[in-house]
């Protein structure tokens, strides 16, 4: 049958995660015509998550941090070195750069530097997938103003240790073996023209600067609210279906961590600090899959792996969880 052939070549010719994503697309589309009522307010939230949270906290960290990148990038001989960071992650200049700039702006400014100096051959190919495993965290404004703000009984600087510690200490432990054994194939010192360099910043002026810092800032925060919306739909039969609250919140942090905080807060309440950190901080830790999502889209024509990337966030994810079993155990 003529129909039928032109079905198995359509079939054929669709990989499998083509597959998925189209049946997901139709399922979506299908709840979205079916289902407006519970669709619309999903949709309404995600604009308010990015427009009240993201919008006035990232987008700024973002101007800021091109800014600050396009100012080292405009120095033809930078050679700035923090001896502690130097020393302990074996990083070379901008590989500093991106590790302060990571942990201080957040994500995905860890994911967004390390993909660009990758790209211009500021990074070596072994320090930025090094970096990204453990310098593309949630934001601290996102901690303090958001997280902090939900589960008021919490301390705000011993969460910021527990949060930003775990990473730090997962770089330690991850350049003992890695990063050694990368350096002996690829030199980070390796001798780079700047004619050799795609997008060179040197000799631009101020003004050029702030203009292309605006507006690469710009594009990515679009970006990003697309993800959040398009990942927050999949939240949808979520709120058909009749889950057990237990499944439901695990479920909502893996796909979006602003959302499954938001409704642990609501469920589970915000008296017990042990509970609220042992059921928040590894899923924060890991990001979802929305957060996943946006950093393909940050990393896309860089060379750097996701898997790796998503391997080293389930490990500090892990690691998270045993120190705050270790510190429930010796503080009670």
């Amino acid at each position: 049958m003529p129909g039928r052939s032109l079905s198995k070549r359509f079939t054929s010719s669709l990989s499998c995660q083509n597959m998925i994503l189209l049946i997901c697309c139709f399922l979506l589309l299908a709840i979205l015509l079916c289902f407006p009522g519970t669709a619309l307010p999903l949709i309404r939230e995600s604009i308010l998550i990015w427009y009240q949270s993201l919008l006035p906290t990232l987008f700024p960290a973002m101007i800021l941090s091109n800014i600050i990148l396009y100012i080292f990038l405009n120095i033809k001989k930078y050679r700035f070195r923090i001896p502690f960071l130097s020393s302990v992650y074996h990083l070379d200049s901008y590989g500093c750069l991106v590790l302060l700039l990571g942990f201080l702006c957040g994500f995905p400014i860890g994911a967004y530097l390390c993909a660009k100096l990758v790209k211009e051959h500021r990074l070596s190919h072994w320090q930025g997938q090094y970096l990204l495993g453990f310098c593309n965290n949630l934001s601290p404004v996102f901690l303090v103003s958001i997280y902090c703000q939900l589960f008021p009984a919490l301390p705000k600087i011993p969460v910021l240790l527990l949060f930003y510690g775990c990473p730090l200490i997962y770089g330690i432990i991850l350049s003992q073996w890695s990063i050694r054994s990368h350096s002996k194939k690829e030199s980070p010192t390796t001798s780079i023209t700047l004619s050799q360099i795609p997008g060179d910043q040197s000799g631009r002026s101020i003004t050029e600067m702030i203009d292309y810092g605006i507006t690469d800032a710009l594009s990515s925060i679009v970006r990003l609210a697309g993800y959040i919306i398009f990942f927050r739909l999949l939240l949808l039969p979520l709120r058909l279906l009749d889950l057990d609250q237990t499944y439901s919140l695990i479920l909502g942090n893996l796909i979006e961590i602003t959302s499954g905080i938001q409704t642990y807060s609501q469920i589970a309440g915000t008296s017990n600090p042990y509970g609220i950190l042992f059921h928040t901080l590894p899923f924060m830790t890991f990001g979802g899959i929305c957060c996943i999502g946006q950093t393909i889209c940050m990393i896309r024509d860089s060379g750097l792996s996701i898997l790796i990337y998503v391997r080293d966030k389930i490990l500090q994810s892990i690691l998270l969880i045993v120190i705050l079993q270790l510190s429930l155990l010796f503080l009670g």
